[in-house]
């Protein structure tokens, strides 16, 4: 069975239906939401000064109330389902898209994420694993690089044992979402890479002026395996564990880098 993971940008760019088409289908929806908070015309028994005609406040949703008529306002007779169809023909149609390979999604996800739970082995409870909540970018090879203190309690655990796991949710708002859990161990940054290696967390945490602090250093976490989760309590329940040699020879997606300008403003409700 083929992992399920949502569709890269690049991908829905390439394949998604025609502006005319999602709006064919999507217009029943629409349509319902809005007679339902319609307000109900003045009767010719009524006042004109009890039902004043209401005025446009210039917003695009009360243009399209005063220029629609009953019959502009029906729904499209091929779409007899209303919103239920029109979701289902876009589900199907996702499902055919063209999409990377799972391995090349992951490591897109790991190299635009920041953040993760870092897993150790706690020195002061032994035997339990402590977690924290830790920033972090990735180099070219995928390796996620961190910026530590040495006060900090991961810090003190990765000396005591360097085996550890970063947990990376694609979207933590969405518990059906993508998560990734790199296995792995944290090693100093060797004096020869930290220029590298400083640029290329700079590149994704441009505030972090306390990396160059004298007890803040970078550690790799060099992978042993590779694993995610995504579709978590829904009908699509994917999953897969790549090997260190399968996620470092993976490429980014090129067209990753445009996703935040496109899906922005959509996401925002502002188009």
């Amino acid at each position: 069975m083929r992992p399920f993971l949502p569709t890269p940008v690049g991908a829905q760019l390439a394949s998604l239906p025609s502006p005319s088409t999602l709006s064919r289908l999507l217009r029943p929806l629409h349509l319902q939401n809005r007679h339902a908070h319609a307000i109900p015309a003045p009767t010719s028994s009524s006042s004109p000064l009890l039902h004043p005609p209401r005025r446009s406040s210039g917003r695009r949703g009360d243009r399209f109330l005063a220029s629609s008529s009953p019959s502009q306002m029906a729904a499209p007779a091929d779409a007899p389902g209303g919103s239920a169809d029109a979701f289902e023909v876009i589900r199907a149609h996702q499902v055919k898209a063209a999409r990377l390979p799972p391995v090349e999604e992951i490591r897109t996800i790991l190299d635009q994420s920041v953040r993760g739970v870092l897993a150790t082995h706690s020195q002061e409870h032994v035997g339990y694993p402590s977690g924290s909540m830790v920033d972090f970018a990735c180099d070219q090879d995928g390796s996620p690089i961190l910026a530590v203190s040495s006060l900090a309690v991961h810090s003190k655990n990765l000396a005591g044992s360097t085996k550890c796991s970063l947990l990376v949710a694609k979207d933590p708002e969405d518990r059906t979402d993508t998560v990734i859990t790199v296995y792995g161990d944290a090693t100093p940054v060797p004096d020869e890479e930290k220029d590298a290696v400083r640029t290329a967390y700079l590149r994704r945490h441009p505030e972090a002026f306390w990396v160059d602090f004298g007890d803040f250093r970078f550690l790799h976490i060099k992978p042993k395996a590779v694993r995610y989760v995504s579709g978590v309590a829904t009908a699509i329940l994917g999953s897969g564990e790549f090997s260190a040699a399968e996620f470092k020879e993976a490429k980014v997606d090129p067209i990753s880098q445009f996703s935040t300008p496109i899906a922005g403003p959509h996401e925002q409700g502002s188009c």
